[in-house]
């Protein structure tokens, strides 16, 4: 039996929309649920999904490797904020589609602030996750009512390529060892890849040392979508990792304040439930042996107790949070990675300081780094500055709020806000490019670039939000 995979994503959704309030409805998702109302077509998928019980993560994988021996991975650059971008790294293969040329880099981009280098694309990968796309859209009663896992197939069903994931990349004839796949619900590659990052288990093989290999695709059919990675390791087994890969990065800023859990299988949820903070994760190689003693995450910027020893501080600073490790979550059964994250959302502008104390393979092992999260909850509408995969959309709720980014270009149709990419909205039905109101260059807030009378060429709509925001006519 080959490795069993990581689980897909549960993606509800949620919201309205109207005229001159374009941001009361979104389609998704993340720590502002209790301002967004769940899509109902999406719940049969939800409860289905959620419910496939697959198997954790299994540390063999078809095959044999060699032993690997321990090599340093170099994390000490300050890898700061998110890219606006993805880095052109890594081969894509002839015929490859331009998503899938997305889908690479962005891969590649978050490999490379961790430390890693880039993997490459193969056409057998990108075929075989072609093909299981294709048939959970073709076939969708077989996951939302009889509850098979969406990383399975039925043979006696049209488009069957491969029961497992491990069968359908041999059958399109990979010949190295497959890994891992990993499944989303996301309109475009830069978020599907950037939502995989947010979590626990989905992060781990994208920026795992073992991965070598990858295929991609996104299939859609009416409102349903889908996404799919198969990563392969290749014919030779990684070097271990004497730091670990930790991410966020050492250094990085603009870190997210929080995270929503939705993730199947879903992660321990802390106390209080979700949103936690940002998962924060630490991986070695398949084979190294870890085990944690000591995990604190700690306020750095916090200065109440100044004038106090530095033992007091660090405990009146450090925040509590869940830890999960291969001994407490089946889930990572098999995985030399741990993951942490506060019972609550971090802060903005602040910087925390993670520490881990432990053994790895025999010897002592500690490391500590930092990040800092963004500088604000909310978002501008005009700047767009959610990080990859998401837009800021305005709300008539409160303050303007990131949430996963659709693929609509202005003046498209659109049903829900976030059906429209970043720096649209949805009123009356159709994507509209968002405008500044704001009209006098006396006002501290005046942008030309950004003024109504300059963007829109057929007048404008004031919309029902905060500030002075408008959208395009068409």
């Amino acid at each position: 039996m080959g490795p069993t995979p990581i689980v897909h994503f549960v993606f509800p959704g949620g919201a309205t929309t109207g005229r001159h309030h374009a941001a009361l409805m979104l389609r998704n998702v993340g720590p502002i649920q209790s301002v967004m109302r769940i899509d109902p077509r999406t719940l049969p998928f939800f409860v289905a999904f959620a419910a496939a019980a697959c198997a954790p993560f299994q540390a063999e994988v078809p095959g044999s490797a060699p032993a690997a021996a321990h090599v340093p991975i170099e994390q000490s650059v300050v890898h700061g904020a998110a890219p606006e971008g993805p880095s052109e790294l890594g081969k894509a293969p002839e015929g490859s589609t331009e998503a899938q040329r997305l889908a690479l880099w962005w891969v590649n981009t978050y490999r490379e602030q961790a430390g890693l280098g880039p993997v490459g694309q193969l056409t057998a990968l990108n075929e075989a996750a072609r093909d299981h796309a294709d048939y959970v859209l073709m076939h969708p009663d077989v996951y939302d009512v009889q509850g098979l896992s969406v990383h399975e197939q039925l043979p006696d069903h049209e488009g069957y390529s491969g029961s497992r994931f491990w069968e359908r990349m041999e059958a399109a004839g990979y010949d190295g060892h497959p890994f891992r796949e990993v499944i989303a619900y996301q309109s475009t590659p830069e978020g599907a890849v950037a939502h995989w990052m947010e979590t626990v288990y989905h992060r781990l093989p994208i920026i795992h040392p073992s991965a070598r290999h990858i295929g991609y695709a996104q299939a859609r059919i009416g409102s349903s979508r889908i996404n799919v990675l198969d990563l392969g390791s290749g014919e030779y087994a990684a070097p271990k990792t004497a730091n670990g890969i930790a991410w966020p990065t050492p250094g990085a800023f603009d870190v997210p304040l929080s995270w929503d859990g939705l993730e199947s299988p879903k992660p321990q949820a802390p106390p209080n439930g979700y949103p936690s903070g940002p998962v924060i994760t630490l991986t070695f190689g398949l084979d190294a042996a870890f085990e944690v003693i000591e995990h604190t995450i700690i306020d750095v910027t916090d200065d109440t107790a100044a004038d106090t020893a530095a033992d007091t501080v660090d405990a009146d600073r450090a925040l509590p949070h869940v830890l999960l490790t291969p001994e407490n979550d089946p889930h990572l059964k098999g995985e030399s990675a741990i993951a942490l994250y506060t019972h609550d959302p971090l802060h903005a502008g602040r910087t925390y300081e993670v520490r881990v104390m432990g053994i790895l393979d025999g010897a002592t092992y500690e490391r500590s780094w930092t990040f800092s999260t963004r500088e604000s909850a909310s978002c501008d509408v005009h700047s767009q500055d959610c990080g990859p995969g998401k837009g800021c959309y305005a709300t008539s709720a409160g303050a303007p709020v990131c949430a996963w980014a659709g693929d609509r270009a202005e003046g498209h149709p659109c049903g829900y806000q976030n059906d429209c990419g970043a720096g649209l909205t949805c009123v009356g039905q159709v994507c509209r490019r968002y405008c500044s109101t704001v009209a006098s260059a006396d006002s501290a807030v005046f942008d030309a670039a950004q003024a109504c009378s300059a963007t829109c060429g057929g007048g404008h709509s004031k919309l029902n939000v905060a500030g002075e925001v408008g959208a395009c006519k068409i």
